[in-house]
């Protein structure tokens, strides 16, 4: 198990043991909010190097610890934990997007190379050879979904027209434009939190 997964889970299991304590137990909990915050920095500084399964689970436990913490933690800790977390969650679900999209571009291009320069129509036909699913991706601001547009006709060297703010893959099946042939987005017309553009990557 990789270092910031098992600090995620050692976050977790310190917010338990905050929720255990007695209410009364002030110096205790504080404590226990201060290691949170020591786990939470090293979790934020090696997140998005992490593989999007790693992310994945880093992400469950996150949600699972800041829903907890509002009922057992007090009020003035609890918000800048919870907004500590939040932020965390977002760069986790960041990386695990970016890091999905580069493993089906590389799908694709094995695909390209094995079918004599032709894309696959849809990414259905990269299943389940060159990968076992379809990835699912939650960008902020859009619900978990592996879904797929496909763009069948498009001008232009440009994606912007055909962004529909979706929050699903994009992908352009266009023979006819080989600017735009075999190319794979996120359908997302928000920034991240670098502020670039999600349909940029």
């Amino acid at each position: 198990m990789k270092k910031t997964l098992i600090a995620a889970l050692l976050t977790a299991g310190t917010a338990m043991a905050i929720m255990a304590a007695p209410s009364s137990d002030t110096v205790h909990c504080q404590k226990m909010v201060n290691r949170i915050m020591e786990k939470l920095m090293l979790i934020s500084d090696t997140i998005e190097s992490k593989s999007p399964a790693e992310v994945a689970a880093i992400t469950k436990i996150l949600k699972t610890t800041d829903a907890k913490l509002a009922k057992h933690v007090p009020a003035k800790d609890s918000a800048a934990l919870s907004e500590r977390i939040k932020t965390l969650i977002i760069k986790s679900q960041e990386g695990s997007a970016k890091g999905a999209l580069s493993s089906l571009r590389a799908a694709i291009m094995i695909y390209y190379g094995d079918h004599e320069g032709e894309y696959p129509a849809d990414l259905s036909k990269l299943t389940p050879d060159l990968t076992a699913v379809i990835p699912s991706i939650e960008i902020p601001g859009h619900p978990e979904t592996n879904e797929v547009r496909v763009v069948t006709k498009a001008e232009g060297k440009s994606v912007v027209p055909y962004i529909k703010d979706t929050g699903k893959w994009l992908y352009f099946n266009v023979p006819d434009n080989l600017d735009l042939y075999g190319t794979l987005i996120i359908d997302c017309s928000h920034k991240d939190s670098r502020g670039e553009h999600w349909y940029n990557y």
